[in-house]
């Protein structure tokens, strides 16, 4: 048993890191938070999603997922959810104001938003079920690699999490005009439409 868990840790690393790093609506979110109101106070977000993440591989390792199985039309309503999340930040982040003009009243996004998130982000679902079926052992080595899956999803997680709160506050260092910053927030809203694009196309 050990030998197969040993022998899966490394392409599990790999395929959360992967998953973890590649654009999605975390890191979109992770990288406007980062911009807009810096490393520190990002830092409860992604907290949030860390801790999202892993009640949602847990639920899903306790048979969550098959609700997707007997139920598929409870997978497009997760992405009509998400989708309608996801374009009301888009804009939300389209008409930001740079941050020498940032209504004081502006807040970052909150750990308890990075938790919530995840039960309506379908790449956390469609990931998490992915790493599950692909990365767990059947019989008694099922419970240790569902532990192995939460270890791998933390570390490798959180290191895809402050990547992109560092692209975000590297942003901030470089963007010098209010239409530097306009030209930014519309890139980055564009992208968040992106990934409701492959949302959609899955």
């Amino acid at each position: 048993m050990y030998e197969q868990l040993f022998a899966l840790m490394l392409p599990l690393l790999i395929f959360t890191l992967t998953a973890a790093s590649t654009p999605g609506p975390n890191n979109m979110l992770l990288s406007a938070n980062g911009a807009h109101f810096g490393f520190r106070a990002s830092m409860p977000f992604v907290f949030g999603i860390r801790l999202g993440i892993l009640l949602l591989v847990v639920l899903l390792s306790l048979g969550l997922g098959a609700i997707f199985t007997n139920y598929p039309a409870a997978q497009q309503v997760l992405k009509l959810i998400c989708i309608a999340y996801m374009l009301y930040l888009a804009m939300k982040i389209a008409f930001a104001s740079p941050v020498s003009k940032q209504d004081k009243g502006a807040q970052p996004l909150s750990f308890w938003h990075g938790v919530v998130f995840q039960f309506i982000n379908p790449k956390a679902w469609m990931t998490s079920l992915t790493c599950l079926s692909a990365f767990t052992l059947v019989g008694e080595a099922y419970f240790y690699s569902v532990l192995m899956v939460i270890f791998a999803w933390s570390i490798t997680g959180f290191i895809g999490s402050l990547f992109w709160i560092c692209c975000g506050v590297a942003m901030q260092q470089l963007l010098k005009t209010p239409r530097h910053w306009q030209i930014f927030n519309i890139t980055l809203a564009l992208a968040t439409l992106a990934s409701i694009a492959m949302i959609i196309g899955n």
